[in-house]
C-alpha cells in the first residue's frame, strides 16, 4: 500500500514540474515578441514609415537594421563637430591665400632692406697703459720662479730710491738690475756658477720589497736592469743587503728603499753643463780631478773643483765666476704692422736688447738665427724711425731683400675684448690718440 502511495506522489511531482517549465517558456516567448515589436517601431520611426502591425516582422540579425557610412564621411562628421579643428582650417586657408595675394596689400617686397641710424654700443676692445713689467728671458740659464714673482717689487724699489743698479740675491744666486730707461731694465747674473758636474755615485731609482715580491722603479725605463735586480734579489734569499748587480760596468746596490748606482768611472751629468762649456773644458776638468787638483785656469777663466758626498750621492762640482744676462724686464708690448703677420715671442728679447742700443738717429741692424723646415736660417732686421706714423719701427728683410715694417714697441696694450691681437695698427694708433687726450684733460 505504501509503495502505491509513493508512486502517485512522484507522478504528481513530475506533472507539476512540467507545467512550471511550460509557463516559464511561454513568458520568455512573450518577452521576445515585445522586444521585436519595439525594435520594429523604432526602425519605422527612423525611416519615417508608419508603424503598422501588418508590416513584415524584422529580426534582430537583419542587415537592414544597420545604416552603412563611409570612413571619409565618418571622419568629416567628427572633424566638423570639432570647433578647434575648424579654427585651424581657417588659419591655413588664410595663410595659403596670403602667399599669393599678400603682395597686393603688403607694400614691401623680399628685396627691401631695413636700416636704422640708432647707435649700438657693445664691448669692442680694451686699452691700457702698461704699468707692469714683463720678463723676457734670454737664452742663458734662467733664475727661479721666485725671482720672477718679485720682479716688479724690485724695480719699484729702484724707482723709489732712484737707483740705476740694484743687487738682488735669490736662492743663493746674485742678480744685478741695470736701468736703461723707465721702460727697460736689463738683468744679469753675477757670481759663482756650477758649470760642470761629475757623478761618482747617485740614486738610480727606488724599490719596495716584502717577503714575496719586490717592486722596482728606475729613473728612466730600463726593463733589462730591473729584471737583473729582481733576479739577484731572488737568488740572494731575498736579502736586500746581498743584492749587487753589475750592468754596463756600473754597480747597483739596494739600501733604505733606494737603488744606488756606483760608476766605475766619473760620469758627467750633462743636464748641469753650462751652455758655454765645451767638450775640451770638460776633459781638462776631468784630468784635474783625477790628479786631485782643486782648481785650474783656461785662458783668463779660473775654475774651482769641489767634492760632495751626501744622501747616497757622491761626485764633483766645477764652478767658476760668471756674468751673463738672464733677461730684460720691460713694459713694452709689440704691435704688428700687418694683422696676419706671425711674430715669435722668443724674438722679443732680441728686439728689446737691440732697442736698448738704438740712439733714435742711426739705424741699427741685427740678425736672428731661427730653425725652419728647411734647416737653420738667418733673418735680418733693422730698427729705424717710421716717419709716417712717428714710431720706432722694427723692420724685417723680405725675400726681395727689402726692409719692410714688421712690429713697433708700444707702452699701450690695445686688444680685442676677447684678448685677441687682431686689430689693425691704424685702429690702435687712433685709440692711443684718444687715450692721450683723455689723460691730458683728466677725463
Amino acid at each position: 500500500m505504501e509503495d502505491f502511495e509513493n508512486k502517485e506522489n512522484n507522478k504528481n511531482q513530475d506533472i507539476l514540474e512540467t507545467e512550471t517549465l511550460d509557463q516559464v517558456s511561454e513568458v520568455e516567448n512573450n518577452i521576445e515578441k515585445n522586444v521585436n515589436s519595439t525594435n520594429e517601431k523604432n526602425i519605422s520611426l527612423e525611416n519615417n514609415e508608419p508603424n503598422t502591425d501588418n508590416q513584415e516582422e524584422m529580426k534582430l540579425d537583419d542587415a537592414r537594421r544597420v545604416k552603412a557610412v563611409s570612413p571619409g564621411l565618418l571622419v568629416a562628421k567628427r572633424f566638423f563637430r570639432n570647433k578647434l579643428a575648424l579654427v585651424g582650417l581657417a588659419i591655413l586657408i588664410v595663410l595659403f591665400l596670403f602667399c599669393f595675394l599678400g603682395s597686393v596689400i603688403y607694400k614691401y617686397s623680399e628685396k627691401d632692406v631695413f636700416t636704422t641710424n640708432k647707435d649700438i654700443i657693445f664691448d669692442y676692445s680694451f686699452a691700457k697703459i702698461n704699468g707692469t713689467y714683463s720678463y723676457f728671458e734670454s737664452f742663458e740659464p734662467q733664475p727661479n720662479s721666485s725671482f720672477i714673482t718679485n720682479l716688479n717689487s724690485n724695480i719699484e724699489h729702484m724707482k723709489k730710491n732712484n737707483l740705476n743698479e740694484y743687487n738682488v740675491v735669490d736662492s743663493g744666486d746674485n742678480y744685478v738690475f741695470t736701468r736703461v730707461n723707465d721702460n727697460i731694465y736689463r738683468i744679469r747674473f753675477e757670481g759663482n756658477k756650477t758649470v760642470i758636474n761629475f757623478v761618482e755615485k747617485e740614486v738610480a731609482g727606488t724599490y719596495k720589497a716584502n717577503k714575496n715580491d719586490i717592486t722596482i722603479t728606475l729613473n728612466g725605463t730600463n726593463v733589462e736592469l730591473a729584471n737583473l735586480i729582481r733576479t739577484d734579489w731572488a737568488n740572494s734569499d731575498k736579502n736586500i743587503s746581498n743584492v749587487s748587480v753589475s750592468y754596463h760596468g756600473d754597480t747597483y746596490t739596494l739600501k733604505n728603499g733606494n737603488i744606488i748606482c756606483t760608476h766605475n768611472t766619473l760620469k758627467e751629468n750633462e743636464s748641469k753643463r753650462f751652455n758655454t762649456i765645451t767638450d775640451e773644458i770638460v776633459q781638462q776638468a776631468l784630468n784635474h780631478i783625477i790628479n786631485a787638483d782643486t782648481a785650474f785656469i783656461i785662458g783668463e777663466q779660473e775654475y774651482v773643483i769641489s767634492s760632495y758626498d751626501v744622501n747616497n750621492e757622491k761626485g764633483y762640482y766645477v764652478t767658476t765666476n760668471l756674468s751673463y744676462e738672464t733677461g730684460i724686464a720691460s713694459i713694452y708690448s709689440f704691435d704688428k704692422y700687418k694683422v696676419d703677420s706671425k711674430v715669435d715671442s722668443k724674438d722679443y728679447y732680441i728686439f728689446l736688447s737691440n732697442l736698448t742700443e738704438y740712439d733714435g738717429v742711426n739705424d741699427r741692424e741685427f740678425s736672428i738665427i731661427k730653425d725652419s723646415s728647411s734647416g737653420v736660417e738667418t733673418v735680418d732686421y733693422k730698427i729705424t724711425k717710421d716717419e709716417d706714423n712717428n714710431l720706432i719701427a722694427i723692420q724685417q728683410k723680405n725675400q726681395q731683400n727689402e726692409f719692410v715694417n714688421y712690429v713697433t714697441p708700444s707702452i699701450y696694450s690695445i686688444r680685442r675684448y676677447s684678448g685677441e691681437d687682431s686689430m689693425s695698427l691704424e685702429s690702435k694708433l687712433a685709440f692711443q690718440a684718444v687715450m692721450q687726450t683723455m689723460i691730458a684733460d683728466n677725463l
